[in-house]
Order: structure tokens, then C-alpha cells, then sequence
């Protein structure tokens, strides 16, 4: 049965609610242009700031769900167990049942629509959602279940051993995304030229951006580092 989970409660499972679609919108780029009098087109400052890459605005995600009750009062019951479900503060994990292994981070700002008769109810839930999706598991952590062979590449460990200067490898099937680098001793990191220094524990490296495809690190140093981060997909 197609559903979703929200807020650790599943539509149908949990509601009896027949979802009949899950319309996620694509998220708008942010674009920051100048013009100038005088001049031919405009300056594009839209990433600025940004590592050279493209940013994005929350997105909407449309749904629509049916459900039956015995009677009116019932509906109205229902009804209102839905609505304490659905308006949580803050953003929740929103996971869509057809969309494997991966999940949004929305929230409902608005009350949902809703159409009823004596026993039918069609219920509307525009939910706004970060403008990426992520991959349900890190990397290193291949779930078979999850694991979609049409994007997913098998990476049996995110964990490596340090002896000296170490080349490392880390797929990433998504957008780019910086990584927290856990490291056990004092080690110095390049990447695309760039040195890094890690410390003991984990290490944010804002710089640092693991680009699309496979990403080769040299590590120098004596130790283990495991490199964490999770995929986002548009």
C-alpha cells in the first residue's frame, strides 16, 4: 500500500488513509541579479558566497488522501487525530513509501483542506520541505533494502586505516556536500589542492566539498578516519 510516514506514524497504518498522490515540487534556485544602467545584461552574483554552487529555496510537496468512517462523528474524531499528527512544530522526517530510501524534512505550516460527506473525506497536505532530499542511510551503511540500483553505488565502508600518505576514495551520488571527518590522532588532509588540518574526534571542514562522482583524498598522517555524511538528491 502506497503511503507515508510523518512524524513516526504511517498514513494507512496508522490513519486508514488512502493516499492518492505525493506531488513533490521541484525547489527554485535562488538567483541574485544586478543590473547595471548602461549595460548589456546584468551581473549574476547568485553564487557568491556559496563555493561557486547554486542554492535553493524550501519546496512544496502536495498530497491527497481518502478515508471512510462508519459515521460523521467518527470522521470528526478521525479528523482530529490526524490534524494533532500532521501540525507538529518543526521540520519532521517525511518519508513516501514508492521513493526508496530516501526522505524529506517538512512540516505543515497551513491546515490541511478538508472535503467531507457522511462517511468520505478527502484531505489536502501541502507540506514545505528542505529543498534536497537525503539518502535514509550514511554512506558506509549499505542497506539492501534501501538500496536503489538505478542511482546507489555499493561503498562497503566510510572507515580507513592511515599509515603515512594514504589515498582515499568516497563516492558520492548526490549534490555536494561537506562531510564531518572523524579522525583518531593529528592528521593533514588534501583535497583538490586544498590542505586541511584534522584534530582528534570529528572535524567539519566548511571548505571541504565532496563533489558528485568519486572524490580522492590524501591523508598523511598515522590513524583511522571514517568519513560521515549523508546523500542529497533534488
Amino acid at each position: 500500500m502506497m503511503q507515508i510516514t510523518y512524524n513516526d506514524k504511517k498514513s494507512f497504518d496508522d490513519f486508514k488513509l488512502v493516499l492518492n498522490y505525493f506531488k513533490p515540487q521541484p525547489p527554485t534556485p535562488n538567483v541574485i541579479k544586478i543590473e547595471v544602467p548602461f549595460m548589456n545584461g546584468s551581473y549574476d552574483f547568485s553564487t557568491i558566497g556559496s563555493f561557486g554552487e547554486i542554492t535553493y529555496q524550501d519546496r512544496k510537496i502536495s498530497t491527497s488522501f481518502q478515508f471512510i468512517s462508519k459515521n460523521k462523528a467518527e470522521m470528526l474524531t478521525r479528523y482530529s487525530q490526524i490534524l494533532q499528527w500532521l501540525m507538529t512544530p518543526g521540520k519532521q522526517k517525511l518519508i513516501y513509501s514508492n521513493d526508496l530510501g530516501r526522505y524529506y524534512m517538512a512540516k505543515v505550516d497551513e491546515t490541511p483542506s478538508w472535503d467531507s460527506l457522511v462517511r468520505t473525506g478527502t484531505l489536502k497536505v501541502d507540506f514545505v520541505a528542505d529543498p534536497f532530499k537525503y539518502k535514509l542511510s550514511q554512506e558506509g551503511e549499505d542497506i539492501w533494502d534501501d538500496f536503489n540500483f538505478l542511482t546507489d553505488k555499493a561503498q562497503y565502508t566510510n572507515e580507513f586505516t592511515v599509515a603515512g600518505t594514504t589515498a582515499v576514495t568516497m563516492y558520492n551520488g548526490g549534490m555536494n556536500v561537506t562531510p564531518i571527518i572523524n579522525a583518531t590522532t593529528n592528521m593533514t588532509l588534501i583535497f583538490e589542492g586544498k590542505t586541511y588540518s584534522l584534530v582528534p574526534g570529528d572535524n567539519t571542514l566548511y571548505g571541504l566539498r565532496l563533489k558528485n562522482g568519486e572524490n580522492t583524498l590524501s591523508v598523511n598522517g598515522t590513524g583511522t578516519i571514517i568519513i560521515k555524511f549523508r546523500e542529497q538528491f533534488l
